[in-house]
């Protein structure tokens, strides 16, 4: 990793002119602003196509993505893209001068540069049939690894456990490995969710069934446990409480173009990196 000092403020301000979050979701969000400022009036938006391309995991999209909103309210819509990939693709395709920056939990290649862009925390989150408030990681590992299979083995329920897991090469799966599992292995009875909204899916519908979440996506109602007596929550994770985060980084194979590197450095800025 050739960097992981915080990126320094690029000379000049960042550029007003856009893209759009998943080829929408920004400018739409734009546009709802300037109607506001400008009622009675109709308006049709253009934006210039993008000028960069951002690759984030389908479990760290919640955490681009929201930063990358708020980043709009201030900045107006960014000049690049923000962009779901596998990270196995997203590094040959930033090796191929395809993508400029990846968002990523894990180590970047050798050589590649690399700065500091926040925490995310891993939620453990039940169905909610189970009536289980605290686990320790002792416990955790023993779960996810098939040890444990029932939840009153736990004084929990008489129910089976079902696990609901990211599927492998995912940024909170790898991270969930290396804080858990340490050099154990998912149970090959897991189910595999492709992305945060399909785990809540499946936690909703499957008795007994327990997975993770990225803090960043956690919706209102979500049944969550404390790791080791303390609960998930942004300053526990910020604060190094909460036992189960990770770090996020932006790596590139080069410094990323200047309009890439602005909104990393206001990242820095919001969280004191």
């Amino acid at each position: 990793m050739r960097s992981s000092q915080p990126v320094q403020p690029a000379s000049g301000s960042a550029r007003r002119v856009g893209h759009s979050y998943r080829r929408g979701a920004v400018a739409l969000m734009a546009f709802a602003f300037t109607l506001l400022g400008c009622a009675g009036t109709e308006t049709t938006p253009t934006f210039p196509p993008p000028t960069g391309r951002v690759a984030v995991g389908a479990a760290l999209e919640p955490f681009a993505g929201e930063r990358l909103r708020a980043y709009a309210k201030t900045s107006g819509v960014p000049a690049f893209d923000l962009e779901v990939w596998s990270m196995a693709d997203a590094i040959r395709a930033a090796e191929d001068g395809q993508i400029d920056v990846l968002v990523s939990g894990n180590s970047p290649p050798d050589g590649w540069f690399a700065t500091p862009l926040g925490f995310e925390g891993i939620a453990i989150a039940l169905n909610p049939g189970v009536d289980i408030r605290d686990l320790n990681v002792q416990q955790l590992r023993d779960i996810f690894s098939g040890l444990i299979q029932s939840w009153d083995e736990l004084d929990g329920p008489a129910l089976p456990i079902q696990l609901v897991i990211p599927p492998q090469g995912d940024d909170l799966r790898m991270a969930f490995e290396r804080l858990v599992l340490t050099t154990g292995m998912v149970s090959k009875t897991a189910i595999v969710a492709p992305s945060p909204s399909a785990t809540v899916s499946l936690l909703g519908e499957l008795p007994g069934s327990i997975g993770l979440l990225p803090i960043s996506y956690v919706p209102e109602g979500t049944h969550l446990v404390r790791v080791e007596g303390q609960s998930v929550s942004a300053s526990s994770v910020n604060g190094g409480r909460y036992p189960l985060r990770f770090e996020v980084i932006a790596t590139a194979p080069d410094e990323p173009p200047t309009v890439i590197r602005d909104w990393l450095v206001w990242i820095q800025a919001q969280d004191g990196s």
